[in-house]
């Protein structure tokens, strides 16, 4: 399926798709705090791709990998697959989304091995 692409806010304060914040390449989505942050950062070092942290609406951060999602539709997303990590391919279907229990399935059908 495709992921979403609704407007997100940066670390800037500007608004801009979704799609142009992930950049080129591989990406991996994971929701504010913790471990699912950490996990996300560290497949997508794998991945040779970008971890990129969903903030809810009205909390911003300064960290350039952390966007705000303002209108809430990742986290109704996030909510309704009942996942906490989902790697985007760079067509931007969803390759997987996983909860973290779930994470060594999703690398190893990424052809990673498991930490």
């Amino acid at each position: 399926m495709l992921f979403p692409q609704p407007r997100v806010r940066l670390a800037s304060g500007e608004e801009r798709l979704l799609d142009d914040a992930l950049g080129p390449g591989f990406a991996v989505l994971s929701r504010q705090g913790g471990p699912a942050v950490e996990a996300a950062q560290e497949l997508a070092e794998a991945l040779g791709g970008r971890a990129l942290t969903l903030l809810p609406a009205g909390m911003r951060s300064t960290d350039s990998d952390a966007v705000e999602d303002h209108t809430g539709r990742l986290a109704e997303w996030f909510t309704r697959h009942g996942v906490d990590v989902t790697v985007v391919r760079p067509d931007r279907f969803v390759f997987g989304a996983v909860p973290l229990a779930r994470l060594p399935v999703l690398r190893k059908a990424l052809g990673l091995r498991c930490s």
